[in-house]
């Protein structure tokens, strides 16, 4: 017996789980399983399908059991399936009802249903290529075991006002499936080098920390939190950083501090820089940030050497000395007493450096230096 449609409201929470899954790609499963449950469908399978390569890029399954025989459809089976051709040959968005297609006779000759999908516990199958951008299909199958009935006329029209919505979220998936992959390869970048990233909304509350940024507060020797701030634990050091986070917020631009001399571990080095995000695309919680804060020890890693930057920047051995000592830690006022310098020649070779790394600001020549081999 076919199982009754719900409620408006019920559509519209699948919908929004949709639209909600293609920026939070771990809520994907549950999404579609909303979409499962409307049309009263056993299983599903959710799919890439590379046309050129003939297999998939990505397999979304309802249980895992229905992984078992993906490499053998991509192997084989894929190449013989028959409702391929007819998805092939239906719009985009259109829901392909597999009974409205094969009848019972033509499914008991046919290998594939007989040797692949029946024998998996799939009878009745709902498909549709929801969104393709020419090379790869985004294809769901819905799927009613051995045993149930048919899709019935009104679960098909509700599969397919469904599917509308799921083509535009697989495309804004797709969309930001690079963006997702290049934070996560800055993280890792971020925590081979020890940085540590904590984001500030306009009012200067934390909405984002890395997993180097939640052991500093942990550590809770140099940063803590209060009241959802980010807050230097000593008084003298809460100053520095707050006007800093205020320089950013009120001018938009970067400045850099050194805080936590007196902290068992050493002084942390803080850079504070204004972050422009493109809203409507940022898929992580960093999208309500408005200040990056990027923290490291004030000695972690190792420095370039002054022949590195030469090669690289023709910096000369005055200019890569102070670069060097900038990327230990080193303030300007620090580099100029022990250089034997005064702090305006320390500026005018600092100018110099940027005007050869193409840099603005002393955290963006840091940040840019410490990438150098040495």
């Amino acid at each position: 017996m076919t199982r009754p449609l719900q409620s408006k409201t019920l559509h519209e929470d699948a919908v929004a789980g949709l639209y909600r899954a293609a920026l939070y790609p771990d809520e994907m499963h549950e999404a579609i399983s909303a979409v499962a449950a409307r049309v009263g469908a056993d299983t599903f399978h959710f799919m890439g399908w590379d046309r050129r390569r003939m297999t998939t890029r990505f397999n979304i399954y309802s249980h895992a059991a229905l992984a078992d025989g993906i490499e053998d459809y991509a192997a084989y089976y894929g190449a013989i399936d028959p409702r391929r051709q007819l998805l092939d040959s239906q719009p985009i968005g259109s829901v392909l009802a597999c009974h409205e297609h094969f009848s019972s006779e033509a499914v008991s000759r046919d290998e594939f249903f007989q040797d692949f999908l029946i024998p998996a516990g799939s009878r009745y199958v709902a498909g549709s290529r929801v969104w393709s951008d020419g090379n790869e299909d985004f294809v769901l199958g819905l799927m009613r075991d051995v045993g149930n009935q048919p899709f019935s006329a009104g679960t098909l029209m509700e599969a397919e006002r469904l599917v509308d919505h799921f083509g535009r979220a697989s495309q804004l998936w797709a969309d930001t499936r690079a963006l997702r992959a290049a934070a996560a390869a800055g993280e890792r970048v971020a925590q081979a080098q020890g940085l540590a990233h904590f984001g500030l909304n306009a009012q200067g509350e934390l909405v984002y920390a890395n997993a180097n940024a939640e052991a500093h507060l942990r550590e809770g020797a140099v940063l803590r939190l209060s009241h959802t701030r980010l807050v230097a634990c000593d008084p003298r050091d809460e100053e520095a950083l707050a006007s800093g986070v205020r320089q950013v917020l009120d001018q938009r631009s970067g400045c850099s501090r050194l805080i936590g001399h007196r902290a068992p571990g050493g002084a942390l080095m803080v850079s504070i820089a204004p972050l422009e995000l493109d809203r409507g695309a940022c898929p992580w919680s960093f999208d309500q940030a408005r200040v990056l804060v990027t923290v490291r020890r004030r000695n972690f890693g190792a420095a370039p050497t002054p022949v590195a930057l030469n090669q690289m920047y023709g910096l000369s051995r005055a200019e890569a000395a102070l670069a060097v000592a900038l990327c230990r830690g080193d303030t300007l006022q620090e580099y100029a007493e022990a250089a034997g310098l005064s702090v305006a020649t320390v500026r005018t070779q600092l100018k110099a450096i940027f005007q050869k790394t193409a840099t603005a600001r002393q955290a963006e020549l840091v940040s840019l230096l410490l990438q150098v081999p040495g």
